[in-house]
């Protein structure tokens, strides 16, 4: 079909075969149209709608989803080869056409959405609305994630899980390298999505105290990321994630300031006081101080300060 119209208004065009309908179709004068059935069409020359990516689309906890990588076209079914993924971590497949729309596909088999070793290389079953669940994994590893397109689109995902548990091992020291006996450190594991078939973890912290070498070890489930505190005065704590640990965390005097601060070979940017009206400064005020420390990183560390 060659279109041509007289009015100034640009139309669209619907195709409908009762097997299904095509989205509106922007055309012009000239425009050669083809429907091939089924919701399929060619606008000159081009088929619509064709797939152009395959993405893995997903997020872990209350992080925003984003793109984890495009699948690779592979005799037949996209594959996304070696991916590192995190516990607790929830994801769909996005199919993404030429037409501009992007559809989703969730797990929608026998409503075991949780990735643990029982589904592992078995093919499961997707639906192409957002209203099917995402899929979520139990604990972290690396996985390879085979999709297969066609009226009933399944997954496969395949790899193998991290170690049920990992170990936080370091030195802590003073200012003169030293090694600093009595510091307690204790691991908080990072909250978990309350999602149906994850599994939360206890609520108990994991607690060690440095001894005279000043070592500590600390041996945590892995179905979670941690953020590891260390303090020696009671009234003072540095508190670091995984990603910011060190072989070495030096604890040392700040004659500047008149803390003590516990450090990771890590710079302060900012040090600003806090009274007990809520007032900041640069310099301490009389009386109580909330000392609020700035890192580089972007992490912060408080203390007080009677002056």
């Amino acid at each position: 079909m060659e279109y041509t119209h007289e009015d100034a208004i640009e139309p669209t065009l619907i195709f409908n075969d009762s097997q299904g309908q095509t989205a509106n179709i922007s055309v012009a004068d000239g425009d050669i149209l083809k429907y091939l059935g089924n919701n399929v069409y060619v606008l000159n020359g081009v088929t619509y709608p064709s797939l152009t990516g395959v993405h893995l689309i997903g997020a872990v906890g209350a992080d925003e989803w984003a793109d984890q990588g495009e699948l690779t076209l592979v005799n037949d079914a996209y594959v996304l080869a070696d991916k590192k993924v995190k516990s607790g971590f929830k994801f769909k497949i996005v199919a993404s056409y030429n037409s501009g729309n992007d559809v989703w596909y969730g797990a929608q088999s026998n409503g075991d959405f949780l990735v643990n070793p029982d589904i592992l290389d078995n093919a499961i079953t997707m639906g192409d609305s957002n209203d099917f669940k995402d899929l979520y994994f139990e604990k972290g590893g690396t996985f390879t994630f085979t999709f297969v397109m066609g009226s009933a689109p399944t997954l496969t995902i395949s790899g193998a899980f991290n170690p049920d548990f990992k170990t936080f091992a370091g030195v802590v020291k003073n200012a003169n390298d030293q090694p600093l006996e009595g510091v307690t450190v204790t691991a908080v594991p990072a909250p978990v999505p309350n999602a149906s078939g994850i599994r939360l973890l206890a609520e108990d912290d994991y607690t060690t105290v440095t001894g005279a070498d000043g070592a500590f070890s600390l041996e945590v489930p892995y179905e979670a990321d941690y953020n590891v505190s260390f303090s020696k005065y009671g009234y003072m704590d540095l508190t670091l994630n995984e990603d910011q640990l060190q072989e070495e965390i030096i604890l040392s005097y700040n004659p500047a300031t008149g803390i003590n601060v516990l450090t990771a070979g890590k710079t302060v940017s900012a040090v600003k006081y806090v009274n007990v009206s809520g007032m900041t400064s640069d310099k301490p005020f009389d009386g109580l101080n909330i000392v609020v420390i700035t890192y580089e990183d972007g992490s912060r560390q408080t203390s007080k300060l009677i002056k």
